[in-house]
C-alpha cells in the first residue's frame, strides 16, 4: 500500500504529484522556483514584460514602476531614462520624450518643461551658459581671442577642434546680429 505524502503547495484533492508553490515573484522553471529577471514582473505564475513607459530594476518583481517627469523608458525596461537636452516629457509613465518646440528650449537632460525662449539676464552670462553645455567653454575662449567683433570669416583662424560648425555660425551670427550689450554680458 503506498501512501500520500505530505505537499504544501497541493490545493485539490487527488493530485499525482507536489504541487510547487513559489513565493510572489517568482515562477516554477525546470521544477524550481525562479525569479522573474528585471524588466519583467510575476503576474500568476508568468513572467510578464514591463510596459513601455515603466521598468523593473530587480529580479522577483511583482509590478513594474511608473517613469517620472522628465523620463521615459522602453517597453522591458531595466531603469527609465532622462529624455536629452532640447527634449521633455511633462506626464509619468511615457515610452518617449517631446521636443520643445519653437520659442523654448531644453537646458538640461531629464527636463519635465520646455523652457521660454525669453531669457533673463542671469541665464545669459557666460558661467551659466557655459556650464550648461561643455562645448561652449571653449567657444567661448576661441570668441575671447577677437575681442573686436568684427573679424570677417576669412581672417577668422580655425576654431578649437571640439567646436562643431553649428557652434562656429552661431558664434559669427552673434557677431554680426547681437548689439555690444549682449555681447558685453556673453563676455562677462
Amino acid at each position: 500500500m503506498t501512501e500520500c505524502k505530505e505537499c504544501e503547495g497541493n490545493d485539490e484533492e487527488g493530485m499525482t504529484e507536489c504541487k510547487i508553490v513559489c513565493p510572489a515573484g517568482q515562477i516554477v522553471q525546470d521544477g524550481k522556483c525562479e525569479p522573474c529577471p528585471a524588466g519583467q514582473y510575476e503576474s500568476q505564475g508568468q513572467c510578464l514584460v514591463c510596459a513601455a513607459g515603466t521598468f523593473s530594476d530587480k529580479a522577483g518583481s511583482i509590478s513594474c514602476d511608473v517613469c517620472g517627469l522628465g523620463h521615459f523608458s522602453a517597453e522591458g525596461a531595466v531603469k527609465c531614462e532622462e529624455c536629452l537636452v532640447g527634449q521633455y516629457q511633462d506626464k509619468t509613465g511615457q515610452s518617449y520624450c517631446e521636443n520643445c518646440p519653437a520659442g523654448k528650449y531644453g537646458p538640461t537632460t531629464g527636463a519635465a518643461t520646455a523652457s521660454s525662449v525669453t531669457p533673463d539676464s542671469s541665464t545669459l552670462s557666460r558661467d551659466n551658459l557655459a556650464a550648461r553645455n561643455v562645448l561652449l567653454v571653449p567657444l567661448l575662449k576661441w570668441m575671447d581671442s577677437y575681442p573686436a567683433w568684427n573679424v570677417t570669416l576669412e581672417a577668422t583662424p580655425s576654431p578649437p577642434p571640439n567646436v562643431n560648425c553649428a557652434l562656429l555660425a552661431i558664434s559669427l551670427m552673434i557677431r554680426q546680429l547681437c548689439a555690444q550689450p549682449v555681447l558685453r554680458l556673453l563676455r562677462s
